[in-house]
């Protein structure tokens, strides 16, 4: 009994003792590397794509126990995403192992006592005669190990401990060196879903030709926290074929019940990529709507190449939604009426901005102040750089319009494939008022059915044949013109058309 009694006492104050010594070394030890061969990673960069997926690079200090460490963190790392690889010359990433058989090999009481003070702060299982205990291991005072499992520190003597193991199924990494090296910088990259962003514009008219725009990326991230991290906003329609399912190593990691609470997109009933579907998939993917929820509404940019902006040192938790700024410059812009005659009298006027940017503007809502006051609201579509987009601010009074059309002359009758067409000659004009101080430019656009044989102002034609009449094509004009103040511009158009007796 004194000797039980001796025994719980000393544990007790090895315990607190230890529990001290590792609190102190805790806060006074860089968070970038664990004791033992477990490393600690930290994210430095995240690529974010729109569609609510990033590419995520951490970067950690592993030390090697016979050429092998393990992560602390496991991602849900889409499939043919992920991958290690190390950062000192002569060293290579070999294999990647996920497996719970971790068995920590001793031949003596001696060399365990080595052996685990590898392992200080790892999940261990301890395996006695009489009993297994399972929690963190403190460390290793005389003859006797200390565990945490829960509130309460265990005791285990050394002499009496028949198997050890590392509890979990930490991903292992066996690195190759050609030459002996105890530690290396291993950086690991994954695409994963849980963060996405949306842009935002303002278009500041700080003169009649100049305006300031400020681009700004509200990011929203339900994954992982980022802290002092480099954060690359994409531009871009990226092509991640297997997007949708995950990584065989994540899912065997993870485990079912972390896999369960997961998305369907990501967490669907086969985790890992199943050969005989995944040909299918491939080519598919375009036809059929991506399941789970949509994080947002991706507008489509064309298939330009990818565009990163680049933000540093930003701090992100699990659950924020931040928005930054990631760029701002002046452009000039002019201002553009634009009359549309086939859908009515309306003229609409704009802000054409010409991108001098060294980047393009990627496509988002835009909202256009004057002075601080505000002027419109619209959606800006992608606009490359050297090139020019627009904005539509409001209708105008001060440009009106009228549409005047009469048929010059009807030709003798022609038959045609066995039926008879009378050809119609029709003339029309477009009549534009600028009531404004100033000169205004006013792009007209308009349509026809029938052969344009005649128009004025340049105008640019396009003809494109109808299947429900083939005669008669549907010609589409577009002119710009130059309305000086008080006056009158009038544009003149004749075309052919076969009209039935």
């Amino acid at each position: 009994m004194k000797k039980f009694w001796f025994l719980t006492c000393t544990a007790i104050i090895l315990a607190l003792s230890t529990l001290a010594v590792l609190s102190y070394g805790a806060e006074g030890k860089s968070a970038a590397a664990l004791p033992g061969n477990t490393f600690k990673t930290k994210t430095k960069t995240v690529a974010i794509f729109k569609d609510g997926y990033g590419f995520f690079l951490r970067e950690g200090r592993a030390h090697l126990i016979d050429g092998w460490c393990m992560t602390d963190y496991i991602p849900r790392a889409t499939a043919g995403t992920f991958w290690f690889y190390t950062l000192e010359n002569g060293t290579a990433v070999n294999t990647i192992r996920s497996t719970s058989k971790n068995m920590i090999k001793f031949e003596s009481p001696n060399e365990l006592v080595q052996t685990l003070g590898d392992y200080t702060g790892v999940q261990i299982s301890l395996t006695t005669p009489e009993v297994v205990t399972e929690g963190e291991l403190l460390g290793v005072m005389n003859d006797l190990i200390l565990v945490k499992s829960g509130k309460d520190v265990k005791v285990v003597q050394i002499k009496d401990v028949k198997t050890a193991r590392i509890l979990g199924q930490p991903l292992l990494i066996q690195v190759d060196n050609s030459k002996p090296v105890n530690d290396v910088t291993v950086r690991m990259g994954y695409l994963q879903q849980g963060i996405n962003w949306t842009p935002t514009y303002t278009l500041d008219l700080i003169s009649p030709k100049e305006a300031r725009i400020t681009l700004k990326a509200t990011i929203t991230n339900t994954v992982e926290d980022l802290d002092d991290c480099n954060i690359l906003f994409v531009v871009g329609v990226p092509n991640f074929a297997l997007k949708n399912q995950l990584d065989p190593l994540t899912a065997h990691s993870l485990g079912a019940a972390v896999l369960s609470a997961m998305p369907p997109s990501v967490a669907g009933p086969s985790q890992a990529i199943s050969n005989s579907r995944s040909a299918d998939m491939l080519y598919k993917e375009d036809e059929t709507a991506v399941t789970g929820t949509p994080i947002s509404n991706i507008p489509v940019e064309g298939l330009q190449s990818l565009y990163f902006y680049d933000k540093q040192e930003l701090d992100l938790a699990i659950g924020d939604v931040v928005m930054t700024t990631i760029m701002t410059g002046t452009v000039p812009y002019r201002v553009v009426f634009t009359w549309d005659v086939d859908s009515g009298k309306e003229v609409y006027q704009h802000v054409a901005i010409k991108n001098t940017l060294d980047a393009p503007l990627t496509t988002g809502p835009v909202m256009v102040v004057q002075n601080g006051k505000p002027v419109s609201q619209d959606y800006m579509k992608y606009i490359s750089p050297k090139a020019e987009g627009r904005l539509k601010l409001t209708t105008t009074t001060d440009i009106r319009t009228a549409v005047k059309e009469m048929e010059l002359e009807r030709q003798p009758t022609q038959v045609i494939s066995s039926r008879e067409y009378i050809p119609v000659v029709s003339q029309g004009q477009l009549i534009v008022e600028n009531l404004r101080n100033e000169t205004s430019e006013v792009e007209v656009t308009w349509s026809v059915q029938g052969k344009v044989t005649e128009v004025t102002d340049n105008a640019e034609v396009q003809s494109q044949p109808q299947s429900s009449d083939g005669l008669n094509p549907k010609s589409s004009m577009r002119c710009q013109i130059n309305v000086p103040p008080g006056q009158k511009h009038t544009i003149t158009y004749t075309y052919l058309r076969y009209l039935r007796p």
